[in-house]
Parts: C-alpha cells; sequence; structure tokens
C-alpha cells in the first residue's frame, strides 16, 4: 500500500478490493461455520481479475512484464 497506493502508482480502490478479496478468502479457509456465497463469489472472482489485470497494466507500463 505504502509504495502503490500512497505513491498514486495504484488507485487506492484496488487497495479496498485487495482486503476485501483477502478477507473472504479468510473466511472461505478458516471459518468452518460461515460459508461465501455464490454471488459473492462470483463478485469476488470478478473483482479479482480487474485487480490481477489493473497489476498486470502496471507492469507492463514500467516495463517489467
Amino acid at each position: 500500500r505504502h509504495h502503490f497506493i500512497k505513491t498514486g502508482r495504484i488507485e487506492d480502490e484496488y487497495s479496498r478490493i485487495y482486503g476485501r478479496l483477502m478477507d473472504d478468502r479468510h473466511v472461505a479457509d478458516y471459518e468452518v461455520d460461515e460459508a461465501i456465497e455464490a454471488d459473492r463469489a462470483q463478485a469476488d472472482l470478478n473483482d479479482a481479475q480487474e485487480f490481477v489485470a489493473r497489476i498486470v497494466g502496471y507492469l507492463e507500463q514500467e516495463g517489467l512484464l
């Protein structure tokens, strides 16, 4: 976050997406009494794809890919 969001290299919305996805992953992996509903899992998948596309775009822009 410090090197990418605060510097403006990556938009703040991607930090929020990442945090929410990690929270949901934790629930799915470790919370046996809680489940992720199919519509939320689909939304998470869509957001994860958007996140990866943005990071790949950044890396290409920087000549790192």
